[in-house]
């Protein structure tokens, strides 16, 4: 039993009761915290249907949040928990279905270099088939010793898969949780195996199949008086060829998938965030919510605010409730006498000191920032974000205007807007710009929930300096991570640099594959010809033109196949337009670039059997039956 939680293994379990005793905040008597998960079970007979509409009314009597907001609407959301609270599947199941998908296909370009190797094995054994057939085996019969045959050679890999899987599965799972620590089981099951081993015989049966059905469908007398088994080369020659458009067609749509979905990450990463994380250091404080609390951290920000500026090395330090890249954050209503609250609007209201937006990096575009003169006794002012400001305004000059925090402009509560901050990324990179408001935590007093400072030099060497910083202020403040601001930014692209990393890793798999295919076939049919190039180079014709006519065979098949893959990237681009960010026309340039590289690499492979071949010494050649 691993919890309620899939992936979190708690090391106990303790009763409710003891939460305010254990921990820095008062969760019990904080009803503005949404941090309880309820577990039932059903009676026998009833729906999940009947539940939901039991407990809603029985939740709104009991909410006292739907009393104090009645703009919001809280209902009871049911979900099924047979299986645990699946969060990391809701996270990460779209990303390993696309995952899926791509090995899927590495899959079928391994069977199908297989087939190929199975063809040019049955052609080598074509006097032997011919051989066995004239001592009156049936062809099933030498069907079934063949894919016996090949399902030996499929079991060898399929256990060294399964061994490969054992430890790969592993430190994939380590990889992915660096941050979070999952706790997931991988004991090996018998599920697993059983799907290993019907997966290992469909492969079996997709490259085995149509070489078996090549071998035995053979002319016996023609058999029988080939010596070199070179009888029904030419079904074989177009099968194989076949083979290898559709391994080139695979081999572009992975890489361009691969493409697109790094391309996609870069975009992330060096998007405009509207902050720097660049040497910012990120002490996280436990949230505080009761009033006792929350009057105790208030009189902790200033001691906090110089403490921390006064560390060597800083150059400057901010406190910040709801601040960048945190896991909570608070909301509100935001109106002009011109434009009340509109339900679509979302407005993150971010508590700040002095020093916030130099300590993050984000730039002020109008006006000014939080100023140490903002104090309680001051009058209220507030910065807005250059969208918020944008969709009030428009193209007035906001500075001077007036704000509230209210669903329709109330004077009393009115604010002056004093700057107008870049739009931030706060949470996830791909969140759309909303509104934020950041308003001065000496005028509306919240729990600091980070300390943030700007380093000289790497953030992480001043780590220890700044817990030791913190318990010279409040030797019982409870401090949580500190870590750089960076950090929490890479947090958020897990899911990209899981498809990322392992769609390069199965698109240069790809390549590989696709090279030894192509290097097969053209060496197949070197092989094939072998007399016909050597009658060709006896009666004079050039090295360079025999060279030439097996490379034409190499540009016939990777045109075909990049004909074929072409079609098939722009629907894998068509159907993962939703998980590509900052998508641009200009991006289907990468699918070209992938289509040079496959080119280019069949080329390659195709260059060394067909150099070969120019080298090939005439009497020898000819002296082949």
């Amino acid at each position: 039993f691993f919890g309620e939680t899939v992936g979190t293994v708690p090391d106990l379990w303790l009763p409710m009761s003891v939460q305010p005793r254990i921990m820095p905040a008062d969760y019990l008597n904080a009803p503005n915290s949404s941090w309880l998960s309820m577990l039932g079970r059903l009676r026998p007979g009833v729906s999940p249907r009947q539940t939901q509409a039991a407990l809603e009314p029985l939740y709104r009597a009991l909410s006292d949040l739907t009393a104090h907001r009645p703009d919001r609407d809280y209902r009871v959301q049911l979900q099924s928990a047979s299986r645990g609270i699946a969060e990391l599947e809701s996270r990460f199941g779209r990303p390993l279905w696309v995952l899926a998908g791509i090995t899927g296909l590495v899959l079928l370009m391994a069977c199908s270099n297989l087939a190929n190797l199975m063809l040019g094995r049955a052609a080598a054994r074509t006097q032997e088939m011919g051989v066995r057939l004239s001592l009156g085996a049936s062809r099933a019969r030498i069907t079934r010793q063949l894919l016996t045959e090949s399902l030996v050679l499929s079991a060898l890999g399929t256990a060294a898969a399964l061994l490969l899987a054992t430890t790969g599965a592993r430190a994939l799972v380590a990889w992915a949780s660096a941050a979070g620590d999952w706790g997931l089981s991988l004991a090996f099951e018998w599920r697993y195996l059983a799907t290993t081993l019907a997966i290992a015989v469909a492969a079996t049966c997709l490259f085995a199949l149509a070489p078996a059905w090549a071998a035995t469908r053979i002319d016996v007398h023609s058999a029988l008086q080939s010596a070199h088994g070179h009888s029904g080369g030419r079904f074989r020659n177009r099968l194989g060829r076949c083979l290898i458009v559709a391994q080139l067609a695979v081999s572009l749509t992975l890489l361009s998938v691969a493409a697109l979905l790094a391309h996609s990450l870069w975009n992330l990463r060096h998007q405009d965030f509207g902050f720097d994380a660049e040497r910012v250091l990120v002490a996280d404080i436990p949230l505080e919510f009761t009033s006792s609390m929350i009057r105790r951290n208030t009189a902790l920000r200033q001691p906090l605010f110089d403490r921390m500026n006064a560390i060597p090395g800083v150059p400057s330090a901010a406190v910040s409730a709801f601040g960048p890249m945190g896991s909570t954050m608070y909301t509100c209503f935001l109106s002009i006498p011109e434009r009340p609250w509109q339900p679509g609007d979302f407005t993150r209201r971010v508590h700040i000191s002095e020093r916030y937006f130099e300590t993050v990096g984000t730039r002020i575009l109008a006006g000014r920032g939080i100023t140490e003169a903002d104090r309680a006794d001051s009058p209220k002012v507030v910065v807005l974000n250059q969208t918020a400001a944008r969709a009030l305004f428009g193209r007035a000059n906001p500075l001077g205007r007036y704000v509230s925090a209210n669903k329709t402009f109330e004077s009393k509560d009115g604010l002056e807007v004093v700057g107008v901050a870049h739009d931030v990324r706060f949470f996830n990179p791909r969140d759309p710009y909303g509104f934020v408001l950041y308003v001065p935590l000496a005028q509306a007093p919240a729990p600091v929930t980070a300390v943030l400072l700007r380093t000289a030099s790497d953030p992480t060497h001043l780590a220890p300096t700044v817990r030791a910083a913190f318990h010279e202020v409040d030797p019982a403040l409870f401090v949580g991570a500190i870590h750089p601001l960076a950090e929490s930014v890479e947090a958020q692209l897990s899911n990209e640099k899981l498809l990322a990393l392992l769609s390069t890793c199965f698109g240069v798999l790809a390549l590989a594959l696709t090279a030894v295919g192509v290097y097969g076939v053209i060496a197949y049919n070197v092989q094939r010809r072998t007399r016909e190039i050597g009658i060709r180079l006896a009666l004079g014709a050039e090295r360079g033109a025999v060279s030439r006519m097996m490379m034409r065979d190499v540009a016939l098949l990777a045109l075909a196949g990049t004909l074929l893959g072409a079609a098939g990237a722009i629907a894998a681009t068509r159907a993962l337009r939703t998980m590509l960010f900052a998508f641009a026309p200009a991006d289907y340039s990468l699918l070209l670039a992938a289509a040079a590289l496959l080119v280019l690499i069949a080329g390659a492979a195709g260059y060394l059997p067909a150099r070969r071949a120019a080298r090939l010494d005439p009497m020898n050649a000819l002296r082949q039956q």
